[in-house]
């Protein structure tokens, strides 16, 4: 037996108990769980069944899950694995800030930055309390 059989079985399967343990304890819960199964039976059939894509004949729901993230990846990204220092055109704390303009709101930001000043190739200028005596360098 194949893989794609035994999918298309277990799904059946689970189809099949679910529908009779709605008929049998007509709960509300359970006919829509068996209302889901019926439906991802059908996407399992289906996509067994077509020859366009190797990923859906293989591993029918997941490939569709994949597919999924994939096209809200970006959205993904920017909400829950971006920081808010790194990001591009602009990062979370720009953004942020251009927001609370947009809608008026008071956009003070407290003196200070997230960012690493002490990481390997950050440049700043050091300012001193008093001028350097220029006469003792040479």
């Amino acid at each position: 037996m194949s893989i794609r059989n035994k999918i298309i079985t277990v799904f059946v399967s689970l189809t099949l108990i679910l529908s009779g343990l709605t008929w049998l304890f007509k709960d509300i819960l359970v006919g829509f769980m068996a209302a889901l199964s019926i439906i991802a039976l059908v996407f399992v059939i289906h996509d067994v069944h077509q020859t366009q894509h190797a990923l859906l004949r293989n591993y029918p729901l997941l490939a569709r899950l994949r597919w999924l993230f994939e096209s809200e990846r970006s959205k993904i990204q920017q909400y829950f694995i971006e920081h808010d220092t790194n990001g591009t055109p602009y990062n979370r704390e720009k953004r942020s800030d251009i927001y609370q303009k947009a809608k008026g709101e008071i956009n003070t930001t407290p003196f200070g930055t997230q960012l690493d000043v002490y990481k390997e190739g950050y440049e700043f200028v050091g300012h001193s309390m008093y001028p350097k005596d220029i006469s003792l360098v040479e």
